[in-house]
């Protein structure tokens, strides 16, 4: 990722709906299981696995209980609806 990036980490809620984004974001799994939707299909990622949702990639996500991820994104990142 280039530029001055931003760590997020913890458990959340999505909306779950579509969307897209600005910069390219990194989610690293530390426990549970994450799966994030994109058109090509599903793509899951459990613990000490990570998805990396390229900058205008199409997608959506729901962060389940028991969930906890590490974030990395740009500074400034815009989510736009998908």
């Amino acid at each position: 990722m280039n530029g001055v990036s931003v760590l997020h980490a913890g458990t959340g809620k999505l909306d779950g709906g579509w969307h897209r984004q600005t910069s390219d974001e990194f989610l690293l799994v530390l426990e549970g299981e994450l799966v994030v939707e994109f058109d090509a299909g599903p793509l899951a990622a459990g613990p000490g696995e990570a998805i990396h949702i390229s900058a205008g990639e199409r997608h959506r996500a729901a962060v389940p209980e028991g969930c906890l991820l590490l974030s990395v994104e740009a500074v400034g990142m815009r989510r736009t609806d998908g």
